[in-house]
């Protein structure tokens, strides 16, 4: 169910059918995946958290953030940076078999007029706060970078590790997020918050490594550097997602 709460419901009748639709569907069959957009109807409101804490209770998936609208370039930062800000927070909410569920990615891509570059943007967010990826767009009609994109194997590691990002760090306007990296060390997404470009400065301890030196693999250009401490670059709403791994 979407489009706004019923006039003739409450949030609180609402939560209950859908704990019972949701009881139904799993004495039917007992591997149904089950996702539901209860939490909508209250963002913004202080009732939201606890229906993101009752969705998490009886489904697999619930929607956190508003629809993706309305798709155009100009949109797609402040909407990704939207998502994961809303997003963020919810971290202890999510976990194996319950997920934080951001809306669905490549929407409409390429018609849309989203760029590569907003498809990485998203995927990266999405990735780092686990939530499911599922394409909103004709695969058929995709162009041969956004399908590679959507199939990037570290993409999809980190999205399906096991668990959202909990740690955020900030520096400048350059906002740095870090979790467990599948395929070692950690993965880190920077992303520049700001109005302008910025320049974030961070040490290696602030992002969870113990060495004097590591290596990042940048998960999009499959580029490797070796450093002491970190520096990065990023225009207004721009991502980096990085494997941070002690040298």
């Amino acid at each position: 169910m979407c489009g706004g709460l019923p006039t003739w419901t409450t949030v609180n009748t609402l939560t209950e059918n859908f704990r019972q639709f949701s009881t139904s569907l799993r004495e039917y069959n007992p591997a149904v995946v089950y996702s539901e957009e209860l939490p909508i109807y209250q963002i913004g409101k202080p009732g939201f958290l606890a229906t993101v804490r009752s969705s998490a209770e009886f489904a697999n998936m619930w929607r956190v953030a508003n629809d993706e609208y309305p798709l155009n370039h100009a949109n797609a930062s402040p909407m990704i940076l939207g998502h994961l800000a809303a997003d963020l927070h919810l971290h202890s909410f999510a976990g194996p078999g319950h997920w934080n569920d951001l809306d669905m990615v490549a929407p409409n891509f390429p018609a849309s007029g989203w760029t590569l570059t907003d498809l990485h943007n998203q995927l990266s967010v999405w990735a780092m706060e686990a939530s499911p990826l599922l394409i909103s767009a004709d695969i058929g009609a995709l162009p041969a970078p956004a399908l590679a994109a959507l199939k990037n194997p570290h993409i999809i590691a980190i999205d399906q590790s096991g668990q959202q990002c909990s740690k955020a760090i900030t520096n400048a306007h350059i906002e740095a997020l870090m979790k467990p990296d599948p395929k070692g060390g950690i993965a880190v997404l920077f992303v520049n918050l700001g109005q302008g470009t910025s320049t974030g400065n961070f040490s290696l301890s602030e992002l969870g490594i113990t060495s004097a030196r590591a290596t990042g693999y940048n998960v999009w250009t499959g580029s490797t550097t070796t450093f002491s401490r970190v520096s990065v670059t990023l225009t207004a709403g721009q991502t980096a997602l990085t494997q941070i791994k002690a040298a």
